[in-house]
């Protein structure tokens, strides 16, 4: 009766005539080996979660021998066998340690490839067992092992994915919310699904403006993007033209709620319409257009929009924050008014210039009609699917009518206005006008340069205290007025370019100056009762034929322009 017997022979490796010796636990039988660690076979792999990768290896004959020893009954060993490989190595099992991390599958078709299919991050070993098969029967079994280790999958940022919006502008209607649905698509062409790939919320989708669209990546998916849409005014009301003017027409309209801007769109009788001019402040109620021919029909066609008035729109990010309402950084603000410059406002445009730029230039040095009208459209803001249109033919005569030039500003206007109410009496016609006020300078005047050293203001007579609480407090009431006329199309704004730094201002207030201040204070006293005065700047001739620099008044009355040197 044979009896199993565990011998233990002690592993030890001899190089002799190329071939390996190879001591193992045996049993007597020789019907199996316990296995034991052999050379490495398998390398270790990183894998990304959701991965699925193929490993291949090589087993090929070792070229090694076995000393079996053969007892004899009493269990002594009497001598060694020698046993050689007589087949292939065959693979008997592949395990992983944590089969949630990495698992693996062997498929005996393909005899030299695993394949590995990542689950959670983390680390798993692989370990594969393969046998070989030797001459007396005995089967010796080998294992390899090899680390795997799978990283968490990168997550696709929403903002890389096409986005699209159901709706990208609304007529505003009262009391309505509006939430336009959302289509993502990523950078492979599938189609996103809400509240697995991505969440969806709105901002600012109740009122007049520009609404949001917040698109968080969930998932598979991380960060964000921030869509817009339009929320606009539905209708510009009562829109008429009219020709006040020789070659110019004056369009207006009714106040709209909500409008940040109006774009105007011209057309010939015949012709379609063509895009011609911003009016960046939606406040405005009026257009005048110049430089037109005489006796042609045009129609206009004025349509609201709105703009956006946050920052960091569309940030490249991962944690979504609200955004930074924008201040009016592109103004100056003079205390009542605002006053617009493009060329530093945070709202992109195709074109900053003014509309009447060089229109303007063929009337006088001066515009009367530059109030942020600019030629380009904005960059990022939503027109209106509602507008109002009407047509006028232009006239080759003057109305008659006049219509006021204010400044535009408080400090400015409020001092003109108790200054012509001194001057011009009754029913004087515009000859009148401008004689009254040339007389009136000429008495009240002084003419000097003193007034260039501020420090000796303090010792000057201050007519007017321009800065006092009082004055202030009546300039402001003043100029709301004023604003809406300018607004309405029923006067017309010179703007404060004109004046260099304050010299305007102390002219009016203080009654001195020099040329560059009586002049354009005589234009302003002008202008406040509708007579189209401007500076011109030029040289006098002194007796000695030296030429000096000046200042001049170039006043139309009718059809003719008159020079007066104040």
């Amino acid at each position: 009766m044979k009896k199993y017997l565990l011998s233990l022979v002690f592993a030890l490796v001899i190089l002799f005539g190329g071939m390996t010796s190879v001591y193992a636990y045996a049993y007597e039988d020789g019907s199996a080996i316990y296995p034991f660690q052999s050379y490495w076979v398998l390398d270790s792999e990183w894998m990304t979660a959701g991965e699925t990768k193929t490993a291949a290896f090589y087993l090929d004959y070792r070229d090694d021998y076995l000393e079996v020893p053969v007892f004899d009954a009493f269990g002594n060993i009497m001598y060694y066998d020698y046993a050689y490989e007589s087949a292939p190595p065959v693979v008997t099992g592949c395990v992983s340690t944590d089969p949630s991390v990495i698992n693996v599958v062997y498929d005996p078709a393909f005899p030299n490839q695993l394949t590995y299919i990542a689950g959670n991050p983390g680390s798993a070993t692989i370990i594969l067992t393969y046998g070989y098969a030797y001459s007396n029967g005995i089967l010796v079994y080998y294992q390899t092992e090899a680390n795997v280790y799978v990283e968490p999958k990168p997550l696709t940022n929403i903002y890389d994915c096409e986005i699209t919006l159901s709706k990208t502008t609304y007529n505003y209607s009262e009391g309505k919310i509006y939430t336009p649905s959302v289509k993502v698509v990523s950078d492979a062409g599938m189609k996103l699904t809400e509240g697995v790939d991505y969440t969806v919320s709105y901002e600012k989708n109740k009122n007049y403006g520009v609404g949001r669209v917040i698109i968080k990546g969930i998932g598979d998916y991380q960060g964000y993007k921030v869509e817009k849409f339009g929320i606009t005014p539905k209708k510009v009301k009562n829109v008429k033209v009219k020709s006040p003017f020789k070659n110019e027409a004056t369009v207006t309209w009714s106040k709209v709620d909500g409008a940040d801007g109006f774009y105007v769109y011209r057309k010939k009788s015949g012709g379609e319409y063509k895009y011609i001019a911003n009016i960046t402040d939606g406040t405005y109620q009026v257009f005048h257009d110049i430089g037109l021919k005489a006796g042609e029909s045009y129609a206009y066609k004025i349509v609201p929009y709105v703009k956006d008035d946050y920052y960091d729109e569309d940030v490249y990010g991962y944690t979504y924050e609200k955004p930074i309402k924008r201040e009016q950084d592109n103004c100056y603000f003079d205390g009542y008014t605002y006053y617009f410059y493009p060329e530093y406002n945070w709202m992109e445009y195709e074109d900053t210039t003014s509309y009447y730029s060089k229109k303007a230039a063929k009337y006088a040095l001066l515009s009367l009609y530059d109030y942020s009208c600019i030629k380009g459209r904005c960059k990022l803001a939503f027109e209106s699917s509602g507008y109002g249109k009407a047509a006028g033919k232009v006239t080759s005569e003057e109305s008659g009518k006049k219509i006021p030039i204010y400044v535009g500003e408080a400090h400015y206007d409020y001092m003109i206005y108790l200054l012509n109410k001194e001057i011009v009496k009754g029913n004087m016609n515009d000859e009148q006008k401008v004689k009254a006020i040339f007389d009136w300078m000429a008495k009240n005047c002084e003419f000097t340069k003193d007034v260039k050293d501020y420090s000796l203001l303090s010792e000057m007579k201050q007519y007017i205290n321009y800065t006092s609480p009082s004055f202030e407090k009546k300039a402001k009431k003043y100029e709301k007025k004023i604003q809406q006329q300018i607004k309405t199309g029923a006067a017309l704004c010179s703007g404060t370019e004109q004046f260099r730094y304050d010299r305007g201002l102390i002219a009016l207030a203080y009654r001195k100056g020099s040329c560059s201040y009586l002049t354009p204070m005589f234009n302003m006293l002008c202008n406040v009762n509708g007579i189209e005065a401007y500076t011109v700047s030029g040289d006098y001739v002194e007796s000695s034929g030296d030429r000096q620099e000046h200042n001049f008044s170039f006043v139309r009355l009718g059809d003719k322009y008159y020079w007066y040197d104040t």
